[in-house]
């Protein structure tokens, strides 16, 4: 490796490290101190074909119009989340009203299976015959503390509504302001902007726009294929409302913190500990296969919609997820997909090589 190779490699790879950091830092500060305002720039964008569709067949004045549109906008948003609470609600009220008469069976199984396993393991060593004799007791603890730790993030939930609500209130109300002043806003920020860079800007929201498009139809895809995975499993198991529970998971399964896991394997464990063996092992069973299908096909999927390698988009929504959440899951794919389109229509220039070619004379 000669030495001008050397220091092409070393510039490139400062550059990408520097690239990276900046993505970071942007989402960063994007999701933490201007999220409502970011998302009330997304809202208004996307009211306005329609706004404008209606405003050109009628004599509606443009700004009511739109702001009427972005408070519609946020109220169905609010109901469908109200519908997914509720469900979600329902189904842990059934399951928690049920859990008192569940504990002394509950207890009786462990005891009666650390029993079992007590004498099936007889002929082990003291030490390891009586840490399975603690194995109940540990059982009991670890339930416990899962219940405070869920009661700990209740109450650290309750005490953020005031803090939610600001941020809501304070969205709609950025939302509002800007898709009224939509066009001002955009004149302004085109003339106080160079020609060079606002067109590369247009060029940015192009992309992202149509692959954010495509990234909700491989999600939508996504979760049809899970639906569908959910309703032939739960009618196997012969679960009765299979397709009512299977839209309810495939909903929370869509969402990075939670998943099917959320659901599923809390159901197993209270089939298994009520007697329910056939239903628990079904449930376990449909949930790797889930987990395995989605996997491999979430990378694949939403790769082929945004023109990525599925390994790429694989390990970019891996590390959007552990370094910003949910916003990182989209926001570091997205980002990707937008350097990836700058650099094929040469706005992007990465050719860091300093020697000059040579020419004959």
């Amino acid at each position: 490796m000669t030495t001008e190779t050397k220091r092409k490699f070393l510039i490139d790879f400062a550059f990408y490290a520097v690239a990276i950091a900046l993505v970071y830092f942007i989402f960063k500060f994007l999701s933490l101190y201007l999220l409502p305002f970011v998302i009330g720039i997304l809202v208004s964008f996307l009211v306005q074909k329609p706004v404008k569709a209606i405003c050109n067949k009628t004599k509606i004045t443009k700004g009511p119009l739109t702001i009427a549109f972005v408070v519609c906008s946020y109220a169905v948003i609010v109901v469908l989340i109200v519908l997914i609470i509720f469900l979600i609600y329902r189904w842990l009220s059934g399951i928690i009203s049920i859990l008192p008469d569940m504990m002394p069976e509950f207890l009786e199984l462990v005891n009666n299976f650390n029993t079992s396993l007590t004498q099936a393991l007889s002929g082990l060593p003291q030490a390891i015959t009586d840490y399975i004799a603690t194995l109940p007791a540990k059982l009991t603890d670890a339930i416990t503390s899962l219940g405070i730790a869920l009661s700990d993030w209740a109450l650290n939930f309750a005490t953020s509504i005031p803090s939610y609500l600001i941020s809501i209130i304070v969205t709609v109300v950025a939302s509002c302001y800007i898709a009224y002043d939509y066009d001002k806003i955009i004149l302004l920020a085109k003339r106080k902007t160079p020609s060079k860079i606002w067109n590369i800007i247009l060029e940015i929201k192009d992309t992202f726009f149509k692959n954010i498009f495509k990234m909700l139809k491989g999600y939508i895809l996504l979760m049809l294929i899970t639906f569908t995975e959910l309703t032939i499993g739960l009618l196997l198991i012969g679960q009765s409302n299979a397709i009512l529970l299977a839209a309810i998971i495939c909903v929370i399964d869509i969402l990075p913190v939670l998943g099917t896991g959320a659901v599923v394997i809390p159901w197993a464990l209270i089939s298994l500990f009520t007697g329910n063996i056939l239903k628990a092992i079904g449930l376990i069973l449909m949930y790797i296969v889930i987990t395995i299908i989605r996997n491999f096909l979430e990378p694949k999927v939403i790769g082929n919609q945004v023109g990525l390698h599925p390994l790429i988009t694989l390990l970019s929504m891996f590390c959007g997820l552990r370094l910003l959440g949910f916003v990182g899951l989209f926001g570091f794919p997205l980002t990707l997909i937008v350097l990836n389109d700058l650099y094929k229509r040469g706005k992007l220039n990465l050719n860091f090589d300093s020697s000059s070619k040579n020419t004959d004379s």
